[in-house]
């Protein structure tokens, strides 16, 4: 990710990098019909019901899964947008939310994560440091 930078604050490295991209929560808020924007907004806010000690033991090939899923899904929303945004009806707008969220759910099932897998590592990685820490040194990795 352009304009990243390496290192400095591990807890939120990864996160703040992944912030940028209204991406996390967008999938399974996306699949209940939640509006797009209204997605941007709620990806933007960490939830805040996990403790860092409550934090569940994640094996490498599950994260680097949700690395490489987060940007996938990011490059989408990157990608329908402005689609959306350039919508000339409630419906037509619908339609494309719609592809979108299809797109970025099979996304994540392609890289073998459910969506409330994918939005449980987010979570996680909101509230623990360590882990924020080893997500950001695969995305690293991938660029």
């Amino acid at each position: 990710m352009a304009g990243c930078h390496r290192g400095g604050n591990t807890k939120g490295s990864f996160v703040m990098k992944m912030r940028h991209l209204p991406v996390f929560a967008l999938v399974a808020l996306a699949l209940a019909g939640t509006p797009m924007l209204s997605v941007q907004v709620q990806a933007q806010s960490a939830p805040e019901n996990t403790a860092p000690g409550n934090v569940p033991a994640y094996e490498d090939q599950e994260l680097k899964a949700y690395v490489t899923a987060a940007v996938q899904v990011a490059q989408i929303s990157r990608d329908y947008t402005p689609k959306i945004q350039g919508a000339q009806s409630v419906e037509e707008k619908k339609k494309i939310q719609q592809e979108a969220t299809g797109k970025m759910t099979q996304a994540v099932k392609n890289e073998g994560l459910s969506v409330e897998k994918y939005n449980e590592i987010y979570t996680a990685a909101s509230m623990d440091p360590k882990l924020a820490q080893r997500l950001n040194g695969m995305l690293e990795k991938t660029q």
